[in-house]
């Protein structure tokens, strides 16, 4: 009976010294070693920019905009604070973007947290079929 306890015992020991285990996240790579994700890190928002607004001064600076989403009523708009001044990639798009952003974030300002812009697209306009 105690030989079996102890031999138990031993098999979980060695089990637990060559285990590599870890708690946190792990970053998983593919076969070429090159980052790959589990989930998408970035969020898009689709619609028109209707307002905004440069928050803080210096390197402290931030970029608050207003944007009515794609096919929601005309009242209904969402707020969104960029990290930085990025009054250069949106001034200037008069039809529907699509921005993209990451959902971490990386600063705040007054108890909101900012997001880093990684993308700004403009939506081209269907053309309507059979006019010319």
């Amino acid at each position: 009976m105690i030989a079996t306890v102890a031999c138990i015992a031993g098999i979980i020991l060695s089990t637990v010294m060559i285990g590599h285990c870890t708690t946190g996240s792990v970053r998983n790579t593919n076969a070429t070693g090159a980052l790959s994700y589990q989930s998408n890190p970035y969020n898009y928002e689709v619609g028109q920019l209707v307002g905004g607004a440069i928050l803080g001064t210096g390197h402290n600076e931030y970029t608050a905009i207003i944007v009515q989403p794609y096919k929601t009523y005309s009242l209904y708009t969402e707020e969104l604070l960029l990290c930085g001044n990025e009054a250069d990639r949106l001034n200037g798009r008069p039809g529907p973007i699509i921005l993209t952003y990451e959902r971490v974030d990386h600063r705040m300002f007054e108890g909101v947290g900012c997001h880093r812009l990684v993308d700004v697209m403009d939506v081209k306009a269907e053309s309507a079929k059979g006019v010319k």
